[in-house]
């Protein structure tokens, strides 16, 4: 498996860990809750993107899933709890996530055309 494949698995079990486990064992930064979710599950989007370039709609859905479960999950915790605006922002920085990989992966095609294109330029 490669370490672009790896990644993106990685990312996602961190991301349960910190998901479910005690809020004080929780990572905390800076920024809000929200932005962390955010910004999480935009890492997740753009890693898994990445990693499976022509599955973005089947990621979009897993992380969308992915997120629901995790949120649910917390259920279970003593300390932690779910809510709607915490599944918004996953989902919202998951579908970020994934555009950002499929511009990054657009540009990348443009700036560096495939074999295939003909050179019109030389």
């Amino acid at each position: 498996m490669s370490l672009v494949r790896l990644l993106p698995w990685v990312v996602l079990l961190a991301v349960a860990i910190a998901t479910l486990s005690p809020i004080q064992l929780r990572p905390h930064s800076a920024a809000p809750p929200q932005v962390e979710r955010l910004l999480a599950f935009a890492l997740l989007g753009v890693s898994f993107a990445l990693a499976y370039r022509r599955q973005l709609l089947l990621i979009l859905a897993g992380l969308w899933t992915i997120a629901y479960l995790l949120e649910v999950a917390q259920n279970w915790t003593p300390d932690r709890h779910w809510g709607v605006a915490d599944l918004a922002a996953k989902m919202a920085g998951a579908a970020t996530g994934v555009a950002i990989a499929w511009a990054i992966t657009k540009l990348a095609s443009i700036i560096r055309p495939s074999p295939k294109t003909p050179d019109f330029l030389g």
